[in-house]
């Protein structure tokens, strides 16, 4: 998250957990941002998948992953 100014900027850090199936397209060689990430819950039985997160707009990633937390911090 870029840093600015205004005092109520917050960074968040989100970990996933047990991630599996991670497909990478266009990614590194500089700067690589993430306009539309959408996660959706899988419930399909499968062992250890609850939820796939994808980049919506130009599909540069995607992944499986079974939890995650966040941490908000003040920047």
């Amino acid at each position: 998250m870029s840093s600015s100014n205004d005092p109520e900027t917050a960074a968040v850090t989100v970990k996933f957990h047990d991630v599996s199936a991670l497909h990478l397209k266009c990614f590194g060689g500089g700067l690589t941002q993430f306009m539309d990430l959408i996660a959706t819950r899988i419930d399909n039985g499968l062992d250890r998948i609850r939820y796939e997160l994808r980049d919506v707009e130009e599909e540069k990633i995607s992944f499986y992953f079974f939890s995650f937390c966040t941490t908000v911090q003040k920047v």
